[in-house]
């Protein structure tokens, strides 16, 4: 688990608490997107990193209402993360 670019293991998660967890098993992801239509989870080593090292689609069976969540194993020591969510257009209110 030192750098986060080893074997990772994804699975559902839990829709609560929001944010990230951890857990026996590694972390727990949770966002409210209530308007998304997808998402996708970003790692990255670190708070100076441009780019994510691993991009985690979230499809449906990763959501529960208004809440994206996914379990993630073997996620590294000082790694950071943030989301990419898809959905109606800006204009229309509902920017992400």
């Amino acid at each position: 688990m030192a750098d986060g670019r080893g074997q990772m293991a994804f699975g559902i998660g839990r829709p609560w608490p929001l944010g990230s967890s951890c857990t026996e098993a590694g972390v727990n992801f949770v966002v409210a997107a209530p308007q998304a239509t997808k998402v996708e989870l970003l790692l990255f080593e670190n708070g100076s990193s441009a780019e994510p090292y691993r991009v985690i689609p979230l499809d449906l069976n990763h959501r529960s209402g208004d809440y994206w969540h996914v379990a993630v194993e073997g996620v590294g020591l000082g790694c950071c993360y943030g989301y990419r969510v898809f959905g109606p257009k800006c204009s229309s209110g509902h920017g992400f």
